[in-house]
């Protein structure tokens, strides 16, 4: 028989574990960079033993994308909510990525990292499938937008979605928009994604 307030208890154990790991990386990640950041620096810093903190991430790239996971669902919200009470699609689409662009952009280097373990990071770690559901959900809500002010297709709504989400993380991992402020790497994103904002 499962003694439930000890199955309590250690639940809240792991759940604040795993919040400590989250916030530590998030900090050191942020200072450092995700180069200057090493697991052993997490662990010890958020006080777990490495085999702990190898549950919830095996290596750095999987320790960023758990950080950058709390952060981009942060941003996510925030532009869903922003997006949801737009007058025109230009205000509603810029309303939504807003967030998401800063939430990348505010340390350059963990950004790009984090794009590219995305990308290319082990397709059954479950922090990079985090990863792309909040992806997946940020096309959504692109979707949903487009639909809202558009007379189009369901079909043709996901493409052009796709195609804003493309250019978004084309912008965001260029080697040739590292040194942009975030106002100029907005403005790009807008101007490439006009024609899927508007009926031809």
């Amino acid at each position: 028989m499962i003694n439930s307030a000890a199955f309590g208890k250690r639940e809240r154990n792991k759940s604040e574990k795993l919040a400590r790991i989250i916030s530590v990386s998030r900090s050191l990640l942020e200072s450092a960079g995700e180069s200057g950041v090493t697991t052993a620096q997490v662990a010890k810093s958020a006080g777990v033993a490495a085999g702990t903190l190898f549950l919830y991430a095996k290596n750095k790239g999987e320790l960023l994308l758990l950080a950058q996971n709390a952060d981009y669902r942060l941003a996510l919200h925030e532009g869903i909510q922003q997006s949801d009470g737009a007058s025109s699609l230009n205000e509603a689409v810029q309303a939504l990525w807003d967030p998401i662009f800063r939430c990348n952009r505010k340390h350059v280097e963990n950004g790009r990292a984090y794009l590219r373990e995305v990308m290319f990071g082990d397709p059954e770690e479950p922090n990079r499938a985090e990863a792309l559901s909040l992806m997946a959900a940020t096309g959504a809500q692109t979707e949903k937008l487009l639909r809202e002010f558009l007379t189009v297709s369901l079909d043709e709504a996901a493409e052009r979605a796709q195609n804003v989400s493309a250019s978004a993380y084309v912008v965001l991992s260029s080697p040739l928009t590292v040194k942009f402020a975030i106002e100029d790497l907005l403005q790009m994103f807008l101007a490439q994604i006009q024609p899927s904002l508007r009926l031809t």
